[in-house]
């Protein structure tokens, strides 16, 4: 008995797989590839590949890196609640949010581009 909990808490512990909503994201004009590079375990993450591509043109737009944003708790430190994955690419960020939106602005404009979207399923 003692053998499998400890074998159970390895897997989960040290085999931990990345962060659950690594995967393929659409909407109605782009098709992201998101990957992260951290442990499931991890609250934030500040590795995370995204490959844009055109939905139309089935052509990648670019490819950059990008971390996760969180709501701070009341002391100011601790991350809090998941807001979603930020990614910035020349004077464009690109916001993924908590709730499936996908949020285009250019620095100090409001935002150019709002689409709703989902993720696939494998």
């Amino acid at each position: 008995m003692k053998t499998s909990i400890f074998i159970l808490l390895l897997s989960i512990c040290c085999l931990a797989p990345r962060i659950a909503l690594s995967g393929e994201f659409v909407t109605q004009h782009y098709k992201l590839i998101i990957i992260t590079n951290c442990k499931a375990e991890n609250v934030t993450c500040d590795d995370i590949d995204l490959t844009a591509i055109n939905r139309d043109s089935e052509i990648i737009i670019f490819q950059t890196k990008g971390r996760t944003r969180h709501s701070r708790s009341a002391n100011g430190i601790t991350p809090g609640r998941f807001l979603g994955y930020e990614f910035k690419i020349e004077n464009m960020t690109y916001f993924l949010t908590e709730d499936d939106t996908l949020l285009i602005k250019a620095d100090k404009s409001d935002i150019v581009i709002k689409e709703k979207g989902e993720w696939q399923k494998d």
